[in-house]
């Protein structure tokens, strides 16, 4: 059973056919059970609705219209404000299409689907509006690891629920980010300057801005190629990236290009991209793309493996009065991102010849796509495009409130996390590009924790 948690409260349930009527009966005699009361006390199981939080009446009384089943717990007696609890209550037999599933209602509101096996869990899972975390159950210790592994919540329980998300309790979150993440969105590293407060953030919204088929073709294509590209294993991504580098020009490592002594030591060099620069980054991303993984916690109750995902679909609108620096695409590309960038006429020779480079070395058709288009506005012709995060390079390409709202990661990215020619990148560039194109992951198993 696979078990996603919806942001506004409530849960679902997805329930393999052959258990799906003995957890039914189960689910209804837990939920007669529980005890409802003041929400300090630790006896307590299930709180009043927040206050202002209309009861989902309408919720219910929609999918009951539509043919599902409806079983609700009994209030019992309550003391003076009792008006603000809402039984607990079980939906089962509901549409793919109800209100229920598509509108998580607040409340103590359980919905029960039957799925036929793994595989539809996780495509009904991954249907749903976004939700925090997702809880699997499944006596077969590879069948559930497989499950979690394909589920797209950040979170995920293994035969439990409710456990503390050690990634620092913003992992599954609405900013879908961890605890490094989020001190990161309260402050500036050292090479950003703050903005000014007395600038404007963004210029005022156009209504009539007409849609641009071509990029519109390029997101689709991209998304289309995120399963294949963010799936491969690490080595894969890296023999793509080390053929590219060979079919540049630079085929052969050197200690300088592993990591070891030379004039750079990220993937962000601040080397020219011309020559063996480019090459150089090619080979250290290949490398550290080889040594990504994750993390062994221990935790209360079992262990947690905590890694990072791609976000998918990467937009980056380059604005900047410079050529497009094809470094840039590097760590988003090689932690397994498919990347659509918009740059000015004349602009984007480099990462054009970087894309042939790659699709020559096995790179699906799709994973990167350079357009050459006004830089003007650009960030807010890509976020209406709805990708998975967006990168606004320069103020040219800056993008409103409005449009940005759809994305769920929106980066202005600072000039200065590239170095200057012939200089090294900033302390922590380079872990500052990995965070900002992947989003945590973390899998709780419990047992044989302290």
């Amino acid at each position: 059973a696979a078990c996603p948690q919806l942001p506004g409260g409530g849960c679902v349930v997805l329930a393999q056919d052959s258990v799906l009527a003995a957890l039914e009966r189960r689910l209804r005699a837990r939920l007669g059970g529980l005890r409802l009361g003041d929400p300090l006390d630790p006896k307590t199981e299930v709180g009043p609705l927040p206050p202002g939080t209309p009861p989902p009446e309408e919720v219910v009384q929609e999918a009951q219209e539509e043919g599902a089943q409806v079983f609700q717990a009994p209030l019992p007696p309550l003391p003076e404000g009792g008006r603000r609890f809402y039984p607990p209550t079980l939906i089962s037999g509901a549409a793919p299409s109800s209100r229920c599933l598509r509108e998580p209602a607040p409340g103590p509101l359980l919905v029960l689907l039957p799925v036929r096996g793994p595989a539809e869990a996780v495509a009904v899972a991954s249907a749903l509006p976004r939700t925090a975390a997702a809880a699997v159950w499944a006596q077969d210790v590879t069948v559930a690891l497989d499950t979690a592994d394909r589920l797209p919540q950040g979170l995920v329980w293994l035969n439990a629920l409710d456990l503390l998300d050690p990634s620092g309790g913003c992992a599954g979150g609405a900013a879908d980010t961890d605890l490094d993440e989020a001190l990161r969105e309260f402050g500036c590293p050292p090479w950003e300057q703050p903005p000014k407060v007395d600038e404007p953030l963004s210029p005022p919204v156009t209504a009539d801005d007409p849609a641009d088929p071509e990029l519109a073709q390029a997101v689709a294509a991209a998304r289309g190629a995120a399963p294949r590209w963010g799936r491969l294993p690490g080595a894969a991504r890296a023999r793509v990236l080390r053929g590219a580098s060979a079919a540049l020009g630079g085929g052969h490592e050197t200690p300088e290009d592993s990591g070891g002594s030379g004039d750079s030591d990220s993937g962000v060099s601040g080397d020219s991209d011309s020559g063996g620069g480019l090459q150089r980054a090619l080979l250290r991303w290949a490398a550290r793309a080889e040594r990504a993984g994750g993390a062994v916690q221990e935790v209360p109750g079992g262990r947690a493996l905590v890694t990072r995902r791609p976000l998918g679909v990467l937009g980056v609108a380059w604005g900047w009065p410079r050529p497009l620096a094809p470094r840039l695409l590097l760590p988003a590309l090689a932690l397994g991102n498919c990347v659509v960038v918009v740059a000015p006429p004349g602009g984007g020779g480099p990462a054009q010849r970087l894309r042939k480079a790659l699709v020559a070395a096995g790179l699906p058709g799709g994973a990167l796509t350079v357009l050459s288009g006004n830089s003007r506005g650009s960030g807010r012709h890509l976020a209406r495009q709805q990708p998975d995060g967006l990168w606004i390079c320069g103020g040219a390409a800056d993008c409103d409130w409005a449009s940005a709202v759809s994305v769920p990661r929106v980066w202005g990215v600072p000039l200065g996390i590239l170095g200057g020619p012939g200089q090294k990148p900033p302390p922590g560039a380079e872990r500052e590009l990995e965070l900002r194109c992947t989003r945590p992951h973390c899998l709780w198993l419990t047992g044989g924790g302290p």
